[in-house]
């Protein structure tokens, strides 16, 4: 999804209805900076405009819920995406 146009409080909504447990600790990744911090999802959302620079960072946040892991992508080209992510493959 194109996030380009977006206010930032319309960014924290969208992201709010892909990881619907808000409050839970997430895996915030930074893969250019080679950074990564464990973070309430809440709090990355409140300071999301701190912590992701569109047109420069891409940040990449793991989801280890409950239910299924994911993985949110915010990219430096202002795109949103949301993957399931599936660890156990089978042989």
């Amino acid at each position: 999804m194109d996030v380009s146009d977006l206010h930032v409080d319309e960014l924290r909504d969208r992201m709010g209805t892909i990881s619907p447990d808000v409050g839970q600790e997430v895996l915030a990744v930074w893969p250019f900076d080679h950074v990564a911090a464990t973070v309430r999802y809440r709090d990355l959302l409140e300071r999301i405009d701190d912590l992701w620079y569109p047109g420069t960072d891409d940040l990449v946040i793991i989801d280890d819920g409950q239910d299924a892991r994911r993985a949110i992508i915010l990219d430096h080209e202002e795109r949103l995406f949301a993957a399931l992510l599936i660890l156990d493959l089978p042989s």
